[in-house]
């Protein structure tokens, strides 16, 4: 179910299209003590068996699923996870509903008090689709030859319904590109006191869906502090299950198209900058990125953690990817070679021929 201008509208579930780790992951077995007097362990344990539902409804890759589910996820952690999801707005807010009715249940009031944080941004997201003002639309296409979008402002329009209507329309008429993406930036601007538009919200809109949305700013123009950005969606440190040598596959959506990856190195598994990959660029070089970073893929920004559908390639590679096989082959499942082969060309964008020569020698 997702709210889109006020109304409910049936979706089905879509298809496969910096931050520091809390110390509640990091535990020893010193039994610390919380204020309520009920130790950090405890916590950490009631949490666990919490959240295993929504990473099976917001993790979309088989392996980060199951692996997940197996670890002790910190308050920032899962609360990160299911909002910047590539998942329906309204399915995450309803899931944040639930988790802070478990946290509840649970007395466990840091996690009760994220949750609220996350429920009054979208609540109030949502609510300024019905009040009045105007709305202005922005389109954006993407495609494996393009590390930026090419937008294109189409338009304001009076209400919400108008605005996506458009939407509906424009994306129609461009058709469906198996090699492209397009998504839309939908704007709320609401008048002032002094009668002067200001944009209140803005919203990320694909396949006629709502997917994200930030609250930009106050009626005086300043920007709002307590807004959650949807871009940090890229930045989601969570530990992986992946190991030198996995060669795996990424769906980009909403923003961009699917894209394959080889994992270099996963070092110590905490740290943001811990897993590096092997990954082309839109000009058709080889780059190592921070996975955790989203710092992968032929499309710079915005982009959505590649963890939510990394998942491990058994298939033929496309045209042009099919020497990641070779390095894959040349490193093996050794994270040494992972190791020098990042220390080595960290920084460089390769050619598929000096990708060639370095595997040979």
């Amino acid at each position: 179910m997702s709210v889109l201008c006020g109304t409910i509208k049936e979706k089905s579930e879509i298809e496969l299209p910096r931050r520091k780790v809390s110390y509640f992951s990091l535990l020893t077995d010193f039994p610390l003590i919380t204020e309520a007097g009920v130790s950090i362990q405890t916590k950490t344990k009631e949490r666990k068996g919490m959240y295993r539902e929504f990473i099976d409804e917001f993790v979309l890759s088989p392996s980060m699923r199951e692996y997940l589910k197996t670890v002790d996820l910190s308050v920032e952690q899962i609360t990160q996870l299911i909002y910047f999801s590539p998942v329906l707005l309204q399915q995450k807010k309803q899931a944040f509903y639930r988790l802070r009715d478990l946290a509840e249940k649970n007395q466990d009031e840091i996690l009760k008090k994220e949750c609220h944080r996350y429920i009054s941004n979208m609540e109030e997201a949502l609510s300024y689709l019905r009040v009045n003002g105007i709305i202005s639309v922005e389109s954006n296409i993407a495609d494996e030859m393009m590390n930026e979008a090419d937008s294109h402002f189409e338009g304001v329009f009076d209400t919400c319904n108008e605005a996506m209507n458009f939407v509906d329309r424009h994306a129609k008429k461009e058709g469906t590109d198996p090699y492209g993406r397009i998504w839309y930036i939908l704007k709320k601007w609401i008048k002032n006191d002094d009668g002067e538009y200001y944009d209140a919200c803005s919203y990320v809109v694909a396949d006629d869906e709502i997917y994200y949305a930030e609250l930009d700013n106050t009626p005086n123009g300043e920007k709002r502090e307590d807004s959650i950005d949807y871009c940090d969606g890229m930045n989601l440190n969570l530990p992986v299950p992946f190991q030198a040598g996995d060669l795996l596959y990424v769906n980009g959506f909403p923003y961009a198209i699917a894209f394959p990856m080889l994992i270099l190195t996963v070092g110590d598994n905490r740290s943001c900058c811990s897993v590096r990959a092997l990954s082309k660029t839109a000009d058709d070089t080889w780059y190592i990125g921070s996975v955790k970073h989203g710092r992968v893929g032929y499309f710079s920004f915005p982009t959505v953690s590649p963890l939510y559908t990394a998942t491990i390639w058994r298939g033929n590679m496309g045209i042009g990817d099919e020497i990641l096989k070779e390095v894959k082959e040349y490193i093996g499942s050794d994270p040494k070679r992972g190791q020098q082969f990042c220390e080595d060309f960290l920084g460089y964008e390769l050619s598929e021929k000096e990708l060639e020569n370095i595997v040979k020698e």
